[in-house]
């Protein structure tokens, strides 16, 4: 996984590109998925896709985001304004590890059972149904 560092700051590029560094997981929806790490006080700044929708879980700590300085907490999910093309998350007074990630707006329905997504009732039936009849294989 490639990784972006700078003075007290770690970023592994998952899913999705920073500048010219783009991470190894490829998937359809295009997400970008980033793991930070940042000593106390550290900023970093990430480059968004405008067009995306974005969220920071905390992993560790405190970090603080934009000029807002918003807290997303250990635990926590903040989901980042829209329109946004950069954000600068930087620790509180302790070290941080935070998750970043983001993607193209879901415009379907959701329907959740479960484990399972689907993107109507009828297709969440099916779904259940080739589960229950075995057809999504085993992992041994």
């Amino acid at each position: 996984i490639p990784v972006l560092s700078s003075v007290g700051a770690r970023a592994s590029i998952i899913a999705g590109a920073q500048g010219d560094v783009f991470g190894p997981l490829k998937t359809y929806a295009d997400p970008m998925l980033i793991s930070a790490e940042l000593a106390p006080e550290t900023p970093f700044e990430f480059s968004l896709n405008p067009n995306y929708t974005y969220a920071v879980y905390g992993l560790l700590g405190e970090v603080l985001i934009g000029d807002e300085n918003s807290i997303v907490r250990e635990g926590e999910l903040g989901v980042l304004a829209d329109d946004l093309s950069v954000v600068v998350a930087r620790a509180a007074e302790k070290r941080a590890h935070f998750l970043v990630i983001g993607g193209p707006p879901i415009e379907n329905q959701i329907v959740r059972h479960g484990p399972f997504v689907a993107n109507s009732v009828d297709h969440m039936h099916n779904i259940i149904h080739d589960y229950q009849m075995g057809k999504f294989g085993r992992i041994q």
